[in-house]
Order: structure tokens, then sequence, then C-alpha cells
């Protein structure tokens, strides 16, 4: 079984346009989330993205 980190991304990965809708509170939980913890929106939905797939074995 391969190791974890190999299912992810690499950092430098090329990144494509995806479109969604999130609910008006997800979004704000996101901004807060993102400006106390000194990152962005992308990388957030990238690394929220990348472990909800992880967990599903996807």
């Amino acid at each position: 079984m391969p190791d974890e980190q190999e299912k992810s991304a690499p950092a430098t990965e090329d990144r494509v346009l995806i479109s969604g809708r999130v609910r008006a509170s997800v979004r704000r939980r996101m901004k807060l989330y993102a400006a106390a913890h000194d990152v962005n929106l992308q990388d957030l939905l990238d690394e929220a993205l990348d472990e909800f797939l992880r967990n599903r074995n996807a």
C-alpha cells in the first residue's frame, strides 16, 4: 500500500481551475481560519479536499 504522502499531490504540481459553490457560513469560517493561520484560501481548500479524499482512499 502506498505511503499517504505519495497519494498527495506535490506542492509544485500545476493547479487547475474548478468551479463550485459553498454556503456563505463555510466561506466565512474558511476566511477566518485562513487569516488566523496565515494561509491563503487556495491552499486551505486544496489541503482540505486532499485530506477529505485521502480519508476516503480516493
